[in-house]
């Protein structure tokens, strides 16, 4: 698992020569400040949290896109328009083989992995799929001198708890990977690549990742506006139930003094507001009237800042109101902001890393992958290519 690494010194004080040098380096961030509210929740699967980092970390490296040109079939797509074989090399990287065999096998699944039906093979560019292929070979290469290595035991650990912890069976799964022309060897070959590649950035590249107060405080103190109720709006947290007698129970709770946030936690049935705390964000008495009715909206703009509501009950539901203040403060969005100013520095290093990678490597294309430019069919042409410089960011943390 990818670890985040807090330094202890990082409430120092850091120069505005520094901090100007490392926010350089970051690409825009667009942090909703929804998510930084979330409440944490333990995971059971926190093994299997790095092989979902790698997935973002992937689509950072390459440089994505689809096309709109649609192919017959997707397995035509692959081999009877370009006319390839099975065991035919594709690319080498520093030597080692990229047969036609293997990049299908990854293919499959790059779509297997993100629950995308083999039909949508024709809409992506499987160029850009092999060189995600390519970048995960230089790393893996990369982890051998390292001396990195991952067990078997360790690796049917991991695929054991994502099983246990998702919606199929292991015979359920083994049936749709046969679907897909895959095997329970396959996936673990994925995993086991993916452990190693994790293992290996978070020897490389977390150790650079470090994030200061300073760095947090002059983010919010630059996007104050955002976390500011707007003339008209305010900040709102709801409890939603369907009965009054567990309604009832919940204020009974609030006067005992337990929090509504952790309350809305439990008991609210609006899911989307419920995962943060019950928290709708900034909204104006036209939006709350048209969704919840207007004896809520009423209830609603009648309360004072850090005032609780009485029950109040709209069509079948039964609510519970909390006025919050109208700026979000910086300790509640601390978490969020460090996170994602940390995001964006490791998807920037890992960029950086892999750029040169690449620039140290003898890449080599054949047969379909090779540029148009190639003299003939099937001829190895010697390119050395760096990655996009932008790399993608994912505010949220790992899953």
């Amino acid at each position: 698992m990818l670890r985040l690494k807090f330094h202890k010194d990082s409430k120092k004080k850091t120069s505005e020569k520094t901090l100007k040098g490392k926010i350089s380096k970051l690409p825009a961030l667009d942090i909703p400040f929804k998510k930084g509210l979330q409440k944490k929740r333990k995971l059971r699967i926190w093994r299997i949290l790095g092989i979902i980092f790698f997935v973002i970390i992937a689509l950072a490296l390459i440089n994505y896109r689809t096309t709109l040109q649609y192919a017959l079939d997707a397995k035509d797509y692959l081999s009877g328009v370009f006319g390839v074989h099975k065991g035919e090399t594709i690319a080498k990287v520093n030597g080692v083989p990229i047969t036609e065999s293997d990049f299908e096998k990854q293919y499959d699944l790059f779509f297997f992995m993100r629950g995308l039906p083999t039909t949508y093979k024709v809409l992506v560019d499987k160029n850009m799929v092999l060189e995600q292929v390519i970048n995960e070979e230089l790393l893996l290469q990369e982890a051998q001198k390292n001396g990195i290595s991952v067990s078997d035991q360790s690796v049917n650990a991991v695929l054991k708890a994502a099983i246990n912890n998702s919606a199929f069976t292991e015979e359920t799964l083994i049936s749709i990977l046969q679907s897909r022309n895959l095997s329970m060897n396959d996936l673990k070959e994925y995993y086991r690549r993916n452990i190693i590649i994790i293992a290996l950035l978070n020897k490389t590249i977390e150790s650079k990742v470090n994030i200061t107060e300073f760095d947090t405080t002059m983010f919010y103190n630059e996007s104050i506006s955002r976390y500011t109720a707007k003339p008209g709006e305010i900040r709102l947290r709801q409890i939603v139930v369907n009965s009054s007698s567990e309604a009832e129970a919940i204020m009974n709770d609030l006067k005992e003094g337990v929090d509504f946030v952790d309350l809305a936690h439990t008991y609210s049935i609006d899911a989307d507001s419920a995962s943060y705390g019950g928290d709708l964000g900034f909204v104006n008495r036209t939006g709350i009237e048209e969704k919840e009715g207007k004896n809520v909206a009423d209830a609603a703009f009648s309360l004072k800042i850090e005032e609780t509501s009485a029950l109040i009950k709209s069509d079948d539901k039964y609510y519970i109101l909390r006025r919050e203040a109208n700026i979000i403060s910086y300790e509640e969005l601390e978490p969020v902001i460090r996170q994602g100013l940390e995001n964006a520095m490791r998807n920037t290093l890992i960029t950086e890393y892999m750029a040169n990678l690449r620039a140290k490597a003898k890449i080599e294309y054949f047969s379909w992958a090779a540029p148009e430019n190639a003299t003939e069919a099937g001829t190895g042409i010697n390119e050395t290519t760096q990655t996009n410089e932008t790399a993608a960011i994912n505010s949220t943390s790992v899953p």
